[in-house]
């Protein structure tokens, strides 16, 4: 089911820089939710559970195999 070349063929270099810019993105936006009397950590919360659900439905689809889809294509 699950080959073990899946996993080493995974970028990793590519995969550190999804990920440097994403938390730099959380830094901008809990930058610009403070006010002059806080911080509000409601719209950092909301992007950071956005990012779990996409790194979550990245290694799912990570982990199909595309042959399977041509059975499915149209041409």
């Amino acid at each position: 089911m699950i080959d073990k070349r899946t996993f080493l063929n995974f970028d990793r270099f590519l995969f550190a820089i999804a990920l440097i810019l994403s938390f730099i993105g959380i830094m901008f936006v809990y930058s610009a939710s403070t006010d002059n009397y806080g911080t509000s950590f409601d719209f950092v919360a909301k992007q950071f559970a956005w990012l779990c659900v996409g790194i979550i439905i990245m290694m799912l689809i990570f982990l199909i195999d595309y042959k399977i889809l041509f059975d499915w294509a149209y041409v």
